[in-house]
């Protein structure tokens, strides 16, 4: 150990130093005002630290904001197909042709052709007597648990 006011060497457990008489306080074995290897290790892996737990709590965080929204937008979808599907009966069960003309309108069975929320894409009016599907591909091929897609009868 040494003395911060005059570099002496201090003996182990002296209390001040034998050449100056300034009290030595609470001064490490190796301490020459430098700060402890310790402290300099801290310093630097703390922030890495504290950086990995933040990366993981947003890891595991964002997959449950997204999830959320991608159910809101199917079931909204959803609730389109089935709003087209018995606006297409109405017009069918009064002898119509089911077209944009004859279901969207202010005078008809939907007031605005509504849209896929997902991709904004406006709903087809099936031709054949089919039921009405998502005009998002995407959507309607990447599992059962993401398809845009009336219930069956």
């Amino acid at each position: 150990m040494f003395c911060r006011q005059c570099g002496a060497t201090l003996p182990d457990g002296a209390v001040f130093c034998p050449q100056c008489g300034t009290p030595v306080g609470q001064v490490r074995k190796g301490d020459n005002g430098k700060p402890a290897i310790l402290i300099i290790l801290l310093a630097a892996v703390l922030p890495v630290i504290i950086i990995f737990v933040i990366g993981l709590l947003a890891a595991i965080a964002v997959p449950n904001f997204v999830r959320p929204r991608n159910n809101a937008q199917r079931n909204a979808c959803i609730d389109n197909l089935r709003m087209l599907e018995g606006a297409i009966e109405q017009v069918k069960l009064e002898g119509g042709i089911p077209s944009s003309d004859t279901i969207y309108g202010p005078d008809n069975y939907i007031k605005v052709a509504p849209t896929c929320p997902s991709t904004k894409a406006a709903y087809a009016i099936p031709e054949d007597g089919s039921r009405p599907v998502c005009p998002n591909p995407t959507v309607n091929g990447t599992g059962d648990h993401e398809r845009h897609e009336l219930p069956s009868h």
